[in-house]
């Protein structure tokens, strides 16, 4: 699975927000199955603190 465009758009902000001292951490959430982790890594990969997947 891929994060789509607003989610990614939604960690840039969150990283910029972290950067700029308005943010402490940031914490990215999937709620579905195990093949959701990607999206997780992306997210991590883009700045994230922390991963969380909520598997259904």
């Amino acid at each position: 699975m891929s994060m789509n465009p607003f989610d990614e758009i939604a960690v840039e902000e969150a990283v910029r927000l972290q950067e700029a001292g308005v943010a402490r951490e940031i914490v990215a959430v999937s709620l579905g199955v195990a093949a959701c982790q990607d999206t997780l890594r992306t997210a991590l990969a883009m700045g994230a603190d922390r991963g969380i997947l909520v598997e259904t």
